[in-house]
């Protein structure tokens, strides 16, 4: 599995080229198109570059309870809070490419 969270240089970097490379690899992205004056033609041209060699499913991040991480059982509130959160406006689509 490969995961990518580059803060938009995920549009450059994924080609058709480099999907043919992962053909057999599980990718999930966190995209960042809203940094892009075209949003919605980016996610499109991301997942046709995928599609000769894996399939797209798209989802975006639900609600998060931080009491429920043991991990961070010793944490304070806003501690909590914080690690749950990037604290961004925008929320961030994700996209899951399975190998055909």
């Amino acid at each position: 599995m490969l995961l990518i969270d580059i803060e938009g240089a995920e549009f450059t970097l994924l080609t058709e080229k480099l999907f043919a490379f992962l053909k057999d690899s599980l990718i999930v992205v966190e995209t960042h198109a809203h940094i892009y004056a075209d949003p919605h033609g980016e996610m499109e041209r991301l997942i046709k570059a995928a599609s000769k060699t894996h399939s797209a499913t798209t989802w975006f991040p639900g609600p998060r309870n931080p009491w429920t991480i043991k991990e961070l059982d010793d944490s304070a509130e806003i501690d909590r809070w914080i690690l749950c959160s990037e604290g961004r406006w925008e929320v961030q689509q994700w996209l899951r490419f399975d190998p055909l």
